[in-house]
């Protein structure tokens, strides 16, 4: 079977779907995923907090623009729910924490007696410092990739998994992607494939920066 399409996205997680259904309205656009079903790693397996101070400064601004999106203007729901941060601090931590709230808005400092108040199982002992930011709220991941699933349905786009790209190749300014029988051909490829980003990149024949898929681990309580 050969498919050619405005956009070909690789890479069926939350980065690829919801580009794809950004493009969506405005592009033919197919999205291959090499598992056999979407959001099959870290997407499906996202412990999700939306926290307003995350990151750099960069992160900031695009933290605090996604949130009227996430809040309910795309969806016409909200997928966010008040859950609130509590950061810790060691003495070895003091200026870390420091800077960070030097750059927040909207967190408050606590002493370890207060912050034991929030949190009963914590030991005032273990730590010196603490902070907590109250508007930081739960992501319900999966409402709000279905949502982007939705969305890129509605507008004719096209998912395939089990889609495992074996090949890429260029010819004159076309893209060509082989998932064995099947090639599927756009002037334009997103590489979201996540922890496997450099794979795709070098069949691709672009230069890797060095991603590699980690194990990780997080205890929910």
């Amino acid at each position: 079977m050969s498919e050619t399409a405005d956009v070909i996205v690789i890479g069926g997680g939350i980065a690829g779907v919801s580009a794809a259904a950004r493009l969506a309205p405005e592009a033919k656009v197919i999205v291959l995923e090499a598992e056999p079903q979407l959001s099959y790693h870290s997407t499906g397996r996202s412990a999700a907090i939306f926290v307003r101070n995350y990151g750099n400064a960069i992160l900031r601004v695009l933290n605090e623009v996604s949130q009227p999106a996430l809040s309910g203007t795309l969806l016409n729901q909200s997928v966010l729910t008040p859950r609130g941060e509590l950061l810790l601090a060691k003495e070895d931590d003091l200026a870390e924490l420091e800077t960070h709230l030097s750059q927040s808005e909207g967190v408050e400092r606590l002493t370890p007696k207060e912050a034991c108040g929030l949190v009963k199982v914590l030991r005032q002992e273990s730590f010196v410092a603490a902070a907590f930011e109250h508007d930081a709220h739960d992501i319900d991941v999966d409402l709000l990739f279905q949502g982007f699933v939705r969305i890129l349905k509605q507008h004719g786009g096209a998912v395939h998994t089990g889609a495992k790209i074996k090949a890429i190749k260029n010819v004159n300014g076309l893209w060509h992607s082989t998932t064995g029988l099947n090639e599927f051909s756009a002037p334009v490829i997103v590489n979201a494939a996540g922890a496997w980003g450099d794979a795709v990149a070098e069949m691709a024949g672009v230069k890797k920066v060095g991603v590699q898929p980690m194990r990780r681990s997080a205890v929910i309580m």
